[in-house]
């Protein structure tokens, strides 16, 4: 084995880690959520309904636990800055094509990792500020997904208003 390939695995083993802690997060609380949303209220209730919808593979169940498992691969993604690229990183990751020329590819090879993962922890953390309340999760989503980006712009936006006011007072 290649001695200088272990940190790269070694990192490629953490993020699928925590990719995998993320993804029974999302399922299970998305699995809950939907006994709630349903009317149930007893924990066994609760705890029926939710192994029903995480084994059907028919019927109605069977598409609301699909709608569930896709929100829960985007949340693990998210949750290790490996989300899927918006259209000014995948216009930079164009650079690795190969029609670029090959000066262009050669860097675009050493410098892609450097662009992909800053650029999901700098989105994630506007997503964390007053930006929140006017990105895509906001303005486009809906439901658990649009109050989640809510919160994180409010919790984010009443963390950095104080510090703010702070920094100028001092």
């Amino acid at each position: 084995k290649n001695p200088f390939n272990y940190p790269s695995r070694a990192l490629e083993a953490a993020d699928e880690f925590f990719r995998a802690v993320a993804y029974h997060q999302e399922l299970y609380a998305g699995t809950y959520a939907q006994a709630r949303r349903e009317g149930l209220t007893k924990p066994d209730a609760i705890k029926t309904r939710m192994a029903d919808v995480m084994t059907t593979t028919t019927g109605d169940d069977a598409k609301t636990f699909e709608t569930i498992q896709g929100r829960a691969r985007t949340l693990a993604a998210r949750s290790v800055f490996q989300e899927e690229a918006g259209p000014i990183v995948n216009w930079l990751l164009k650079a690795k094509a190969p029609t670029s020329p090959r000066s262009l590819r050669t860097a675009a090879l050493f410098l892609t990792p450097f662009i992909k993962t800053p650029s999901a922890i700098l989105r994630q953390g506007a997503e964390w500020s007053p930006l929140g309340f006017i990105m895509k999760g906001v303005t486009k989503d809906t439901g658990r997904e649009q109050a989640q980006a809510l919160g994180r712009a409010a919790m984010g936006s009443a963390i950095l208003f104080p510090m703010a006011w702070a920094a100028a007072v001092l």
